[in-house]
């Protein structure tokens, strides 16, 4: 796993996925990952070749204030809450999640933007610096 995750760049441009927002509007989310997971392909629902969930709270190690359970869904999904602009390809799925895994383990900061017009679908995941 250790060998796996060191092959992924830390940064992450302008990835998107759909969420659990706190508020129903568009927002911008600051938060630490506290939990995230993969998932393979089990309905056309998520998606051809899987989805993915992160949690994020305020504060680093599950701490603060919960701010959503996020889902990044692939090409092929039919569910109510996938965005069809931003769904992931397999590889593009899996190197998110591993670059999730390492914004976990490292307690990295992360920004969530929702978009306006769809109120529950992040527009990007971003790092930002720590203070």
């Amino acid at each position: 796993m250790k060998k796996l995750l060191g092959r992924v760049a830390l940064p992450l441009a302008a990835f998107a996925c759909l969420a659990v927002p706190v508020s129903a509007s568009a927002a911008d989310y600051y938060g630490y990952i506290c939990e995230t997971k993969l998932y393979p392909s089990t309905a056309t629902v998520y998606g051809n070749h899987g989805y993915a969930n992160v949690t994020m709270y305020s504060g680093p190690t599950c701490t603060g204030t919960y701010q959503g359970s996020f889902w990044v869904f692939t090409e092929g999904s039919t569910d109510s809450w996938a965005n069809p602009y931003f769904l992931y390809r397999e590889g593009s799925l899996h190197a998110l999640y591993e670059s999730m895994v390492r914004a976990a383990l490292a307690n990295k900061q992360i920004h969530l933007w929702t978009n306006p017009s769809w109120p529950n679908a992040v527009g990007y995941i971003g790092f930002t610096p720590k203070s």
